[in-house]
């Protein structure tokens, strides 16, 4: 398929303030012909923000599938949504891009996946961090050798904004777990990929403790464990005011990378990334970011143009997915779970929803503050 023309599914405000404006750079030629919600102040809004005419402004996928101009779908909807969209887009040879994380269930997720390469359409996935400029340098000295072998990384995200919805939809939809999948954890998964970019490796296993400062609802904090054959990155993440910062130590050396007022990124600024080996401590330069989202834009046309695969596909995706599903598992039951997750498991199959089916220890928030529809029931125990 050979058209340029993008569709934007999903006006809220992640698609209208960040998707739009990298759109609206023209990667590789490739720009934005249509924005699309059911909503139709989210459209007009949208609509507004991209220059579009009248006509541009769909209602949903069926309008967007009628479009011959249109050769990729942008999905921008809760990730609740997305199976049934990428199926019918995907039939429609449509190459697609959508946001993290890639489903509510990893069940789902590997669908996604199965339909698009049963089409023969492109799937990337917006993995945007692993663009940011200190990220970028950090992956480079760590495969230059610069530090050694890696052995722990340790990625504080505990001041995360806890940002809502757009006010025409369902502004706290990030806090039901049936329609995110999960807590600030999932909301943050962007975390888990970056450890393993990290690592260098798959994550084979995961460990976890979560809690929330209400009963009910989701995790408002998580402190994972995330383990490969030869080393482990420690990744806590939170809705709050805690510290940020990433560090990674090596066999021969460490990498340090902080956030203005030792916050947490993308909130604070990126403010130093050094290097300490036995020869002394080195600061860093790095270049200044390019876009939140433009990266991600110019990847994924570039590889459609190549032929080649975007820089995350929806097996990356998956992989990332299921091993955070993981960590809620064992934050439910209080022990390690092993990658990849059994196809028969409740938390591959209904992820969160599914862990009442599975091991829960009563000693656990899970449990003690009935998180993810856990509460009202006796723990099976673990």
């Amino acid at each position: 398929m050979n058209a340029r023309g993008v569709a934007l599914i999903g006006c809220g405000n992640i698609g209208i303030n960040q998707h739009i404006p990298a759109w609206l750079e023209r990667p590789n030629g490739y720009h934005l012909a249509a924005v699309a919600d059911p909503d139709p102040r989210r459209r007009e809004a949208a609509r507004r923000v991209a220059g579009l005419a009248p006509e541009d402004a769909l209602d949903g996928l069926d309008a967007v599938l009628a479009r011959p101009d249109i050769g990729v779908v942008d999905l921008s909807v809760p990730p609740g949504l997305r199976l049934e969209l990428v199926r019918r887009a995907a039939g429609a040879g449509k190459h697609i891009l959508t946001e993290k994380p890639l489903a509510t269930t990893p069940a789902a997720a590997e669908a996604m996946v199965e339909i698009c390469r049963a089409g023969g359409v492109t799937f990337g996935v917006v993995h945007n961090y692993l663009f940011f400029p200190e990220l970028v340098a950090a992956r480079a000295l760590i495969d230059s050798g610069a530090i050694g072998d890696v052995e722990v990384a340790i990625l504080n995200y505990l001041g995360c904004a806890d940002n809502p919805g757009a006010a025409e939809y369902i502004p706290a939809w990030r806090k039901n777990p049936e329609m995110s999948g999960g807590g600030v954890l999932m909301d943050l998964l962007h975390v888990v990929y970056v450890a393993e970019s990290l690592l260098g490796r798959p994550i084979d296993a995961a460990s976890a403790y979560v809690t929330a400062r209400s009963h009910g609802g989701v995790e408002e904090i998580a402190s994972c464990r995330f383990e490969t054959r030869d080393a482990v990155a420690l990744v806590n993440v939170g809705w709050g005011h805690g510290p940020g910062g990433i560090d990674v130590s090596g066999s021969h050396g460490r990498l340090a990378i902080r956030y203005r007022g030792g916050g947490t990124s993308p909130f604070a600024p990126f403010e130093s990334l050094e290097l300490t080996t036995p020869a002394g401590t080195t600061r860093i330069e790095v270049p200044a970011p390019t876009g939140f989202l433009s990266p991600v834009t110019a990847d994924f046309t570039a590889a459609l143009a190549t032929g080649t695969r975007p820089a995350a596909t929806g097996e990356d995706a998956l992989r990332v997915l299921e091993a955070t599903v993981a960590a809620y598992a064992s934050a439910a039951s209080g022990a390690t779970v092993a990658l990849p997750l059994d196809r028969a498991d409740p938390a591959f199959t209904d992820g969160v929803l599914g862990l009442s089916r599975r091991p829960i220890s009563p000693r656990g928030a899970v449990a003690r503050l009935g998180l993810f529809g856990v509460s009202g029931q006796d723990p099976v125990p673990a």
